[in-house]
């Protein structure tokens, strides 16, 4: 009995190790994965900048047109809503 429990203790020590390495492999791959889809994010939301910085500069009064355009329709749905 005290050998089977022996080999017992050690598949269990050998299957919690296994684990073990298995669950830091997973978490660095997360880690690299969330590291990349944070990069792509944050240079989507640099070039959407950009491309609204630009457009801005290059099209000011109709920039304001829009802005006022778009406040306009937001002052009246706020409004109606009351």
């Amino acid at each position: 009995m005290p050998v089977e429990i022996k080999n017992d203790q050690s598949e269990v020590r050998e299957a919690a190790a296994a684990l073990k390495e298995a669950t830091r492999d997973l978490g660095s791959a997360l880690k690299h994965k969330a590291t990349d889809v944070y990069e792509k994010g944050r240079e989507y939301a640099v070039h959407g900048r950009d491309a609204t910085r630009d457009y801005i500069e290059e099209n000011p009064f109709k920039s304001v047109l829009i802005a006022f355009g778009v406040g306009l329709g937001l002052g009246i749905i706020l409004s109606r809503r009351h």
